[in-house]
This record gives C-alpha cells, sequence and structure tokens, in this order.
C-alpha cells in the first residue's frame, strides 16, 4: 500500500476571476558575481606591469586576482601612456660640427624638419602633425640609452645674405660701335659719311643718337653752308654749325659725333673748279637735310655686391647712376635707396674704382676701373637679414649624459596615448597572461591612413573579471541600494548579480529583495540556485539573470511544482526577452564555415546552398573577418542585390579588394518590422504560463550601462511587483529608474502583435515617460490567466489562508472539533483580509469567500477536504463612458 507523509494541500482552481496577497511577494534574483579589475575605477585597476617591446611581459598570474574563475573572454589589455613610435631618425656626428649632437641636449638632424613654420614645410613621412613637447625621445649611441621627451624645437639660424647685383630691366643694353648717315640733297651731287669713333653719351644716359641735320644759310657750296642739328634726345642740339669743306669731317653735336660730306663734281683743276661754281645749279641749297645715326661701343657693366648685411629687415638695394661715365675716367655719381626705406644716402661721387659702401648697414657694390656707367641706369641688391629656419633641431628634457657629438644616434620618436592592446599579442588563460614583444598598435595618428605604430614602452593594466564561487548558493536578502556593493560588489553590468539586485530594489522600494549568487551561468548552476531557495517560501518570484530558452524552461517546471497543491508555495518567473533585430541567416553549411572568394560584385562559395536557405535579396554578407588593433573582430559588409544560384551571389557594390582566397562569409538578415515582432513573440508561445512573465522593452540603459539584457528589466518588474498590493494591477505604471530608447519604430498593431503572444512590454510615451503597457502573462487563454495580478494576488490570498491552518495538520486529529476550528480559522482569516484597507482604486484583495464543502474523506480518513468559493477583482482595462445628450 502507498504511504502519503502529514501535509496541507492548497489548490487554486481559477474559474472567472483570480485573486491576490498583502504580504509581500518577495523577489528573488538568480544571477552570476564576478569581481571587477576595471582600469576606469582607480581602486580596481590591476598593475601587470611595465612594457619592454625587446621581452614583453611573460607569463604571470593575473594582477590583483581574489581567487575567482577568471574570465577570460572579457578580458581587455590596456597600455596607460603607451608610447607609440612615429618615427625613427638615426644621425651621425662625425659628419659635422652642426649634425647630431650639437649641445649636452639638443640634436640636430640636417634632414628633417619638426614643424611647420618660418617658411618650411614639415618633413612627409610626419603627416599632418608636428613633433610636439612633450613627445617621447629615447637616444641610444649603442652603449647608452636615455629615455626623455621633448623639451622644445630649436629653428636653424638663417644667416643675413647680400644676393648678386641685378641691373633693372630697362638699363641699357651692350651693344658695338656703328655709324650711318642718309643725305637728301636736292642737286644729289653730295655723299657723306658718319663717325662714331669719338662719340660717347654716358653722362647724357644714352649710348646711341641720331641727329637731323637742315641746311639754314648756304651759298650753294658746303663751306658756305650752315645746317641746324636736332638730336633725337633733345640733349645733343646745335642751332647754327657751320659745314666744312669736302671731305673734311663736321662735328655733330657736342658728345663727338662727325660726319665728312664730299662733293662729287669736285676737281683739283682751276677749270673745274670755276666750271662748278658758274654753275647754275647750286650743291646744296636751303631746305636740305640728311640724318647722322652713331652707337657707341657699351658693355652692360658687372657689379659685384657684398659686405655683411647687418639690417633686422629683409630689403633691397636701388642704386640710380646719378652720373654716369668710365670709372677712373669720370666722376661718377650714385644715389642709394631700399624698397622699403629703411635704409639710403646722399649721393656719392668717386673717380677710381674699388668698392663703395651702399646704405648704412654694412652693404658694399664694387665698381671695377674703365666700368661703363650709363647715367639713369639702376642695379638692385636683395638682402635678407638673419632670420629663423628650418624646426631641425630637438631639445631634451634630459642632458645626454655619457654622449659626445661624434656619436652614431638612434633616436626614436614616439607620442603617448591610452590604448587598448590587440589581442594578437597577448594571450591568457584562467592561470595567467602574458604579453608579446615587439607589439604594434594600428591608427591613423598622423593623417596618413592607418598604420602600424610599434609599442617602445607604457604600463600595461588589465580590464578582466572573475567569476566568484565562493558564497554562491546561499539564500540572502537586502532592502538598500546602498548595500548592495558590500555584499556582492560593484553594480554593473559586468557583475550581473549586483546590477540585477540594484534594478529589483529600486523597483520595490524598500521591499526585500531576496537573491542566490549562482556558481556561474550555465542551466545547471541556476537549477543548482533554485534548488536552495525551493524549501524556503517566503521569496516568491524567481528572476534568473539568464534569459536562455533552456534555462528558463527548466525554471518553469521547479516553478509549477513549487506552486503544485501538495507543496502549495506558490512561484512566479520573471524573466527577459534578448531578441536581435539582425539575425544569422546562414553561416554554416554541414557544420562547416563557408568558404567564399569575392571578385567584382560576384561573391562564390562552392558549398553554399544559398537558394535553397531562402538567401534573398537586401540580406547582408559579412566576410574578410580580422582583428582590429583593439583585438576585436571586424568584417567588411556587402549587400546581396541578387542570388543567381546555390553558390553564386551578386552584391550591390564591388569588394575594394577582391579575396581571392577563399575566407569564412555568413548572411546575416535584419527582420522586417512585421518579422522583428514575431520573432520576439515567439519567444512568449513557448511558455503559455500564467506563473511565468517574459519582459521586453527596446533598448534599456540602467545607471548609464547602454543596451542590457531585458533581464535587468524583468529584476525591476519583480521588484515593482513586491513593492505594491499583491491585487494592484500593474498596467501603465510609470517606471522611474531605467532608460529605453526606441531604436524600432514599432507601430501599435506590431506591439499588438508582441503583447498577443503574452509578452510583457515597456514603453516609452512621447512625453519621456516610462511606463508598462500591459501586465501580462504568457497565459493569453482569458483574463484570469492573462493578467499578472490575479495570479500575484491569489497566490497572496492562498499563502494568507495557509498561514491561518498550517498549524493544525498533522499535530490535530480528524474530528467535529477539528473541522469547525478550520471553518473558524478560515473565516477568521477572511475577516482580516476584508478589513485590509487599500485605496478605493484597487479596493479589497476578495469580494467574498464561502466555504461550500468542508467534510472528512469516506476512505482516506486522515483527510480534510475544505472546498471555498472566493470571488478576487479582476484589473479594469477597459473603462467606456457614455453621455446621452438630450
Amino acid at each position: 500500500m502507498s504511504y502519503d507523509p502529514p501535509s496541507l494541500r492548497v489548490a487554486q482552481e481559477l474559474v472567472s476571476q483570480p485573486g491576490a496577497n498583502t504580504l509581500p511577494l518577495h523577489a528573488c534574483i538568480f544571477a552570476p558575481r564576478y569581481g571587477l579589475h576595471r582600469y576606469s575605477e582607480e581602486d580596481e585597476q590591476a598593475l601587470l606591469g611595465a612594457y619592454d617591446p625587446a621581452t614583453g611581459i611573460a607569463a604571470t598570474d593575473w594582477p590583483d586576482t581574489v581567487g575567482g574563475v577568471i574570465d577570460v573572454a572579457t578580458a581587455v589589455v590596456r597600455v596607460k601612456d603607451a608610447v607609440l613610435r612615429y618615427l625613427q631618425a638615426i644621425v651621425d656626428g662625425s659628419a659635422g660640427p652642426t649634425v647630431g649632437m650639437v649641445d649636452v641636449n639638443k640634436i640636430r638632424f640636417p634632414t628633417l624638419v619638426f614643424k611647420t613654420g618660418n617658411g618650411y614645410t614639415r618633413t612627409g613621412s610626419l603627416g599632418n602633425r608636428d613633433v610636439a613637447v612633450g613627445d617621447y625621445i629615447k637616444v641610444d649611441n649603442g652603449a647608452i640609452e636615455i629615455l626623455t621627451k621633448v623639451l622644445g624645437l630649436e629653428a636653424d639660424v638663417v644667416a643675413a645674405a647680400v644676393a648678386a647685383t641685378a641691373a633693372a630691366s630697362g638699363n641699357t643694353a651692350s651693344q658695338t660701335q656703328s655709324e650711318s648717315i642718309v643725305t637728301n640733297f636736292a642737286s644729289g651731287l653730295i655723299t657723306g659719311s658718319a663717325d662714331a669713333s669719338a662719340f660717347s653719351g654716358l653722362i647724357a644716359g644714352f649710348v646711341t643718337e641720331t641727329y637731323v641735320c637742315t641746311v639754314i644759310e648756304s651759298d650753294g657750296t658746303l663751306e658756305g653752308s650752315k645746317v641746324r642739328i636736332d638730336s633725337l634726345s633733345g640733349l645733343d642740339d646745335v642751332a647754327s654749325q657751320d659745314l666744312s669743306a669736302s671731305g673734311v669731317p663736321t662735328a655733330c653735336g657736342a658728345l663727338g659725333a662727325a660726319f665728312t660730306l664730299v662733293d662729287t663734281t669736285y676737281s683739283s683743276s682751276s677749270s673745274s673748279s670755276s666750271s662748278s661754281s658758274s654753275s647754275s645749279t647750286p650743291l646744296i641749297d636751303v631746305g636740305d637735310t640728311f640724318t647722322v645715326s652713331v652707337a657707341q661701343d657699351y658693355t652692360t657693366p658687372v657689379l659685384t655686391s657684398g659686405g655683411t648685411y647687418i639690417g633686422s629687415q629683409d630689403t633691397t638695394y636701388v642704386v640710380t647712376i646719378l652720373s654716369g661715365g668710365i670709372v677712373g675716367t669720370d666722376a661718377v655719381s650714385i644715389q642709394v635707396t631700399t624698397t622699403n626705406g629703411i635704409d639710403g644716402s646722399i649721393p656719392k661721387t668717386f673717380s677710381v674704382g674699388g668698392a663703395v659702401t651702399i646704405g648704412n648697414l654694412g652693404v658694399t657694390m664694387t665698381f671695377s676701373a674703365l666700368t661703363q656707367l650709363v647715367t639713369g641706369d639702376t642695379f638692385t641688391v636683395a638682402c635678407t637679414a638673419t632670420a629663423a629656419g628650418a624646426y631641425r633641431t630637438v631639445i631634451t628634457a634630459s642632458d645626454l649624459t655619457g654622449m659626445t657629438g661624434n656619436d652614431v644616434l638612434t633616436c626614436d620618436f614616439g607620442l603617448y596615448k591610452d590604448i587598448i592592446l590587440s589581442t594578437v599579442y597577448w594571450v591568457g588563460t584562467e592561470d595567467d597572461i602574458a604579453i608579446a614583444a615587439a607589439a604594434e598598435y594600428d591608427d591613423n595618428l598622423l593623417g596618413l591612413g592607418e598604420q602600424a605604430y610599434p609599442l617602445l614602452a607604457g604600463d600595461v593594466y588589465v580590464d578582466y573579471r572573475e567569476l566568484i564561487t565562493a558564497g554562491a548558493n546561499v539564500l540572502a536578502s537586502l532592502t538598500d541600494v546602498l548595500d548592495i556593493e558590500a555584499a556582492v560588489g560593484p553594480i554593473s553590468a559586468l557583475n550581473p548579480l549586483a546590477l540585477m539586485l540594484w534594478a529589483s530594489l529600486t523597483g520595490s522600494a524598500g521591499t526585500a529583495v531576496y537573491y542566490v549568487q549562482t556558481s556561474g551561468n550555465s542551466l545547471q548552476d541556476y537549477m543548482d540556485a533554485a534548488g536552495v531557495v525551493s524549501p524556503h517560501r517566503t521569496p516568491w518570484s524567481f528572476v534568473p539573470y539568464s534569459v536562455a530558452k533552456a534555462t528558463l524552461q527548466a525554471l518553469e517546471t521547479l516553478v509549477n511544482a513549487d506552486s503544485a497543491e501538495e507543496r502549495a508555495i506558490f512561484r512566479k518567473l520573471y524573466a527577459g526577452i534578448d531578441q536581435d533585430r539582425t539575425i544569422a541567416q546562414y553561416t554554416k553549411q554541414g557544420g562547416n564555415d563557408l568558404l567564399a572568394t569575392l571578385s567584382g560584385t560576384t561573391l562564390t562559395c562552392s558549398t553554399a546552398l544559398f537558394s535553397t536557405q531562402g538567401i534573398v535579396p537586401g540580406d547582408f554578407v559579412r566576410i574578410n573577418y580580422r582583428l582590429n588593433s583593439q583585438g576585436v573582430m571586424i568584417y567588411d559588409t556587402y549587400t546581396v542585390d541578387s542570388v543567381t544560384s546555390n553558390t553564386v551571389l551578386e552584391l550591390t557594390t564591388a569588394a575594394t579588394l577582391p579575396i581571392v582566397i577563399a575566407s569564412k562569409m555568413e548572411v546575416w538578415r535584419t527582420l522586417s518590422l512585421q518579422l522583428y515582432a514575431e520573432a520576439i513573440a515567439d519567444q512568449a508561445e513557448e511558455f503559455t504560463n500564467r506563473r511565468v512573465s517574459l519582459t521586453w522593452c527596446q533598448k534599456l540603459t540602467i545607471l548609464e550601462e547602454e543596451d542590457i539584457s531585458r533581464a535587468y528589466l524583468a529584476a525591476f518588474i519583480a521588484g515593482v511587483r513586491s513593492a505594491n498590493a499583491p491585487h494592484q494591477p500593474l498596467s501603465r505604471v510609470p517606471l522611474s529608474g531605467i532608460s529605453i530608447e526606441d531604436v524600432t519604430p514599432f507601430t501599435d498593431p506590431q506591439l499588438d502583435v508582441i503583447a498577443g503572444a503574452g509578452t510583457w512590454i515597456v514603453i516609452k510615451d512621447l512625453d519621456g515617460t516610462i511606463y508598462t503597457r500591459h501586465q501580462l502573462t504568457t497565459d493569453m487563454s482569458d483574463v484570469s490567466h492573462r493578467e499578472d495580478s490575479v495570479t500575484s494576488n491569489v497566490d497572496s490570498l492562498c499563502r494568507d489562508f495557509r498561514e491561518s491552518v498550517k498549524d493544525l495538520y498533522g499535530r490535530g486529529n480528524v474530528s467535529t472539533a477539528m473541522l469547525e476550528l478550520i471553518r473558524s480559522r478560515i473565516y477568521s482569516k477572511k475577516s482580516a483580509i476584508l478589513a485590509r484597507d487599500f485605496d478605493d482604486i484597487i479596493g479589497p484583495q476578495i469580494q467574498n469567500l464561502t466555504i461550500t464543502k468542508l467534510y472528512i474523506d469516506p476512505v482516506n480518513r486522515d483527510w480534510v477536504w475544505c472546498v471555498m468559493d472566493m470571488d478576487v477583482p479582476e484589473p479594469m482595462n477597459h473603462l467606456s463612458l457614455k453621455f446621452r445628450i438630450f
């Protein structure tokens, strides 16, 4: 025969309306606890050591561990003040006194420009960044290595310069001597010739001249005639000049030009002479003209500038020839000015060759003997003052002790930056961590595109967390958020137990929240934790950090078992839904990675079944997986334009670089809003249980922890439930302490799809208020099953009535007196419940309760049955106001 131990059974049968409880329905959090070592928190920083590029850091224990299990997957290696080498330069001091170490803390690099300025542009390999004060510099001469910083940059001193003398563009050009005459005598019996051998126009200011000679008096013979001479320059005119006899030169002006006229009819015989003179036609007559053109032999002078310019500004000297001539023969005069007026002198006259001081700032001009100078010509001398030149010298913060000016120096320049070290350069196990030598960091530090910069130095810290197993599977409670850190550590999403407690306690408004620290995040870890709570009646709701379906289903089984009439503890499961809109659509074939090549817009994967797997245009391909400089896996993304076949996709854009070696690829899909809503709804439809509420919201933020799991939302709501009367409906209840960002523009019908499956949605109103949309369970069969407050109220009432009779079973005997005692206890508790004072908006927990049956089981004589009809309030979800107008 079977044996049943003494027991009290409390059964719930929802007929049409459910009920509640006045004792707090305490939430119980299940989550792992982690010890945190965060660089962002000064008291948590875990220093691994100083980085040495030659050796790295050998395998060593994780710093500051408290004995937990290291979560290597979440570890991040940071380097504080990492020195990233952006330039290495070598200088050989033996090359000269201005190369290499030129002072105790100065090094000059003759081929580099460290800073743009003074008309010089920085060396191209420095990109868009000058070497800056405070930059790291390591100086190594092969024997000594000095680590220091850049104290400053020093520009070269560009010495004053006196440029070569330049002739003005309008100066007189060089030429050779030439002469010509053009006669225009009416008789046609006179010829002529010109002579420029004695012509000199240097002083006058020209070296060529043209004279027009006009006969103004004549007796018909040459020697009896006078001419007027008009010079082209107008500076060598003669009002009246007697002509010489035939064949005899006549002076043409005052500058040395001459001409000779010849009577072609002239004869030495007297008869010829008398015949000529008695001719009726004169040889020359008033009004006859002839033109004489002369040019002297002239060479443009070469003048030499010199001296040392001592002026403080750049300038150009202008030397004007006031009175020309031949140096050493004539008294030459010059006028000196400057283009910007900073110097000049009164006219200077000299008659011997040599250097002449021009101005007052040390500049000279040499006029060699016999140099021809033309009045009015000008010459210039550009002078550059002493100035700062290119920034080629680095001043170090430390003296270069032990080094000499003849050393070959290798200099590494680096800038400081806090960086995250790629996982390529470190390896960690649960026991230790090691950092590789010769690490590099990829960045665009100089505006030259992403490059690898060698890591030269820096303090290495490790961001990591360790799973704390000590203290696991122990039931405890808190009532104040201020006690969380002391009990379970920092409040952070990296330490789920602490943040879950914060969320729940914030919602509970001072009502105690129970918790069990799990040994991890596996299904068994949660089952072990729930098993600790199972014997205890005070905690009501189970709230796990895990949102894994298998874990939730296992906890659902425990909740159902604890809520069965045999145990009569009554539990509720609150959990979150984390459903991404972007999902992996096709990532493997036959358990193997998909490997594809990419040329232009054509992607080919010989093992794929794209068409069979339902890949469609708009899906996107991830390919070219690789680690970035922070050790994060990145990839290239392309959108599918068309599906050519099972093995070929056409993409909307061409590959930047072809992928010729088949590489890992995946196809992902961003769900439409409708499909996304359905995917969220599918999570709730896995349960259909009034004792399971799954909560969902859009992007969730708590305590500046962004985009965190909705498990924290479930913890918050479980806390809110415990803070309110058991029969208090929680639909449209404002929630403070959390933030939601609407990143997905769902419509109301799409939200109805999510809620229609039994999802408890928390939403943000237009005014920014965060509130619960509808307090739903996953059982949407009727109002009694779907409304959270019905289950919480009935659970509370059943706990109340259970408390009123729990001292009777197993201790008393079945009798008429016992039946009356039970009846009395039940109705007494009913009266107490009805006497509780609640706001009119929610009213009493119970409308009425009537014992319909109270009897001794006729077969099992140790069983007493008490059957009651209980009328409990239902949430008023709808209100209609109807106005009749008369």
